[in-house]
């Protein structure tokens, strides 16, 4: 009897290792993401602490408030940079995952038909094992008509 060797093993393997690697991927890019974030939650509320602190002063002079204004500026600019830089982040993130679904879509696809060439290979080692025992016992009572 053959052993069962699929014939599209090395297809499988290399979808797997795509599968494998996409799913790296989209791990990576969901951390940077989360680092982005958490950035982004860092800096408002540097840019709401700064705020807070200003009303909270009461009396500052021109130069002071020019000064605080130009600062939550500057914190206001860096907050709409890291949000489109989220955004980026979030379209890459949601490509990497359409990607994974894909490959891991194509490597279930090579799993169902490796399962069915197993099944099939069984069934047709039962039959060849069957034909075997029908041919043996076939034999057998031949055999034992002749004494």
């Amino acid at each position: 009897m053959k052993t069962f060797k699929f014939k599209f093993e090395t297809l499988l393997d290399f979808r797997k290792n795509m599968e494998d690697l996409l799913k790296r991927e989209f791990s990576f890019a969901k951390d940077e993401l989360n680092k982005k974030e958490k950035e982004l939650e860092e800096l408002m509320y540097s840019y709401i602490n700064e705020i807070e602190g200003m009303l909270e002063k009461g009396e500052i002079t021109s130069a002071e408030m020019d000064a605080c204004r130009n600062y939550i500026e500057s914190l206001k600019e860096s907050v709409d940079k890291k949000r489109k830089t989220i955004g980026l982040i979030r379209a890459a993130v949601q490509e990497k995952q359409n990607e994974l679904l894909t490959a891991r879509k194509h490597r279930k696809v090579m799993d169902f038909l490796k399962d069915k060439e197993i099944k099939g290979h069984k069934m047709l080692e039962g039959k060849e094992e069957q034909f075997f025992i029908d041919e043996y016992n076939s034999n057998t009572f031949k055999n034992r008509g002749d004494l």
